[in-house]
């Protein structure tokens, strides 16, 4: 006989006790937010867009029931698209280009708020593509490129089931060469380093042809294990 699922009531909110127990001693530990306020503050926002989002997707589905009934009523025959234009704005579906606008909202990443461009959705119902995205913006470059036909399977560097050190080379200089063109050093290559770099009182013991690009860097053990460029305001 399946377990009867558990709820938590806090006001107007009936949450699941895993998801409520998950919140409470995972995702809220180490980020200084308490309990109640995340929960009321939850509660108030549920409370405020829950019945905005109920009207966006009732016109939403209006939309579309209207979009599909003007195709099975043309089904058989050409389609126009100046006439299929016109619909579209009838309905609401096409708007006129408003002014342009900035987002507000303060502590929100260039991605969304600045540049223009696709963003990356994912159901966070699904535990493994919520966890890939997520970690989509930090993913090793070797590791994709070891993987991937970026990296042609000549001259040797097959993939294989084991870590191949020919395609491994491959992989380490066409990164480098990524380097040299879009984070360039001042008087030499990224390839022609020798030692790993260091970053003593914030300052980073290499000379880039554009320094405002160093803008960060991580240590474990007191020891360098990473460095962070901007590109492109990425």
């Amino acid at each position: 006989m399946k377990k009867k699922e558990q709820y938590i009531k806090i006001k107007n909110l009936s949450i699941s006790k895993i998801l409520f127990d998950f919140i409470n001693n995972e995702l809220l530990k180490g980020i200084y937010v308490k309990k109640d306020k995340f929960w009321d503050g939850f509660e108030k926002a549920t409370r405020e867009l829950v019945p905005i989002n109920k009207k966006l997707l009732e016109t939403r589905e209006k939309l579309q029931k209207s979009i599909d009934t003007f195709h099975l009523e043309r089904k058989n025959k050409k389609l126009d698209l100046n006439t299929y234009k016109k619909f579209l704005k009838k309905i609401g579906y096409l708007k006129k280009p408003g002014p342009n606008f900035k987002i507000m909202t303060k502590n929100v990443d260039n991605e969304i708020s600045s540049i223009c461009g696709p963003q990356l959705v994912c159901p966070i119902s699904n535990a493994r593509f919520l966890l890939n995205a997520a970690n989509a913006r930090w993913i090793s470059l070797y590791d994709s490129l070891y993987g991937t036909d970026i990296i042609p399977e000549t001259q040797g560097a097959l993939k294989g089931k084991t870590y191949n050190p020919i395609r491994g080379k491959k992989v380490i200089e066409y990164a480098r060469n990524l380097l040299d063109k879009y984070i360039p050093l001042k008087n030499n290559n990224w390839k022609d380093l020798k030692k790993i770099p260091e970053v003593k009182n914030n300052k980073l013991n290499l000379k880039l042809k554009y320094p405002n690009q160093f803008v960060g860097y991580n240590k474990k053990s007191n020891k360098l294990s990473s460095l962070l460029f901007v590109n492109n305001n990425l």
